[in-house]
């Protein structure tokens, strides 16, 4: 987590964003509990995602093409962080929750 921290001046200058050691929900939260890196960007648009999420309202139109471009701009700066951690970095959390190395 460390490491990633070290490269959020890189995200802020995408969006006002932050790495934070949280999130998974039922998407990805029972992959995150063995270990498996996860992330969730944080959204500040005061609800308005969950007006149409996953509803039959969920179309194109709805996206702000600014925000849109900062979430896909996040995502690959975050894809290539975790590409280059070693990979003792990224099961560390496994390792010590189940008490092996």
């Amino acid at each position: 987590f460390d490491e990633l921290k070290k490269a959020e001046p890189l995200l802020k200058k995408i969006a006002p964003m932050t790495f934070e050691k949280r999130g998974g929900g039922v998407d990805i939260g029972p992959m995150m509990r063995e270990g498996i890196p996860g992330m969730s960007l944080q959204t500040d648009d005061k609800g308005k995602y969950f007006y149409y999420h996953h509803s039959h309202s969920d179309t194109a139109d709805k996206v702000d093409p600014k925000d849109l471009n900062q979430c896909v701009a996040s995502i690959a700066l975050s894809i290539l962080l975790y590409a280059d951690l070693p990979f003792e970095l990224l099961n560390r959390e496994k390792y010590e929750k189940h008490g092996t190395r």
